[in-house]
């Protein structure tokens, strides 16, 4: 599937906070099941163990970065921001119209 990070860039591109989040918590699960990775890789003799626990630690700060943007999507605040960004995109919309004569 995609990338953590595919997926939140297309939940920024359609800043909807709920749809954002949505793609947020595939990312968080991405991240999640890399971890179970980086075990199995160790269990199979491909890292040694120090080097999961170095990348385990990478992937608990992103999942701590996560939980917070999940809580600033999840605030009416996020909501209120969507909002004026859209009503900022429909007046850009209507300028247009206005200054192309359609």
């Amino acid at each position: 599937g995609p990338s953590a990070s595919s997926q939140i860039s297309e939940g920024l591109g359609r800043f909807v906070p709920v749809d954002f989040a949505r793609l947020v918590k595939m990312a968080r699960a991405s991240i999640m099941e890399c971890q179970n990775h980086l075990q199995d890789a160790v269990d199979r003799q491909h890292i040694t163990g120090p080097v999961r626990e170095e990348h385990d630690k990478l992937a608990r700060e992103a999942l701590m970065e996560i939980g917070g943007l999940l809580d600033y999507l999840h605030s009416p605040e996020a909501k209120r921001n969507a909002e004026r960004i859209r009503q900022k995109r429909e007046e850009r919309r209507q300028q247009r119209k206005r200054t192309n004569g359609t």
